[in-house]
């Protein structure tokens, strides 16, 4: 958790930075997650157990988002952040987001929809980072002389 908890302050400054760089940050949380724990337990993790660690750590970054998610909806449903939404959107000078905020209905259908890909674009690279840990663990176990 206290990588996931990381790992959501460097995914939001790569959204705002260079959003491509998104999937290649939550890799880097299940990589980061499998190395935090292989560093406090000595059995060797598998590489199904990286991926394991990699999923849990995604989906606890996915509910935070879900989370988010929700208050924003619940914050655009109000005609005050709907107002104060809007007009950050034009001073950024996106309409479609203007456009978008004049049916909060459409609005939150739309953040739904946005939701499943992201569900498993967060859960499938962490994983892929776990995979990626444990796999480099075990190969520096193997490779040492016993």
């Amino acid at each position: 958790m206290a990588v996931a908890a990381f790992s959501l302050i460097l995914l939001c400054l790569a959204f705002v930075l260079a959003p491509p760089l998104g999937p290649l940050v939550l890799c880097g949380a299940g990589f980061a997650a499998a190395k935090f724990y292989k560093s406090r337990n000595p059995a060797p993790l598998t590489t199904g157990g990286g991926a394991f660690l990699g999923l849990m750590t995604g989906l606890w970054l996915f509910l935070v988002m879900v989370v988010s998610a929700a208050v924003l909806a619940m914050y655009v449903s109000s005609p005050e952040g709907r107002d104060l939404v809007m007009k950050a959107a034009a001073m950024q000078k996106m309409p479609e987001i203007a456009k978008l905020l004049d049916d909060p209905h459409q609005f939150v259908m739309s953040e739904i929809q946005g939701l499943v890909p992201v569900f498993f674009i967060a859960t499938v690279s962490a994983a892929f980072g776990g995979m990626l840990a444990a796999r480099s663990s075990t190969r520096r176990h193997s490779s040492q002389p016993r």
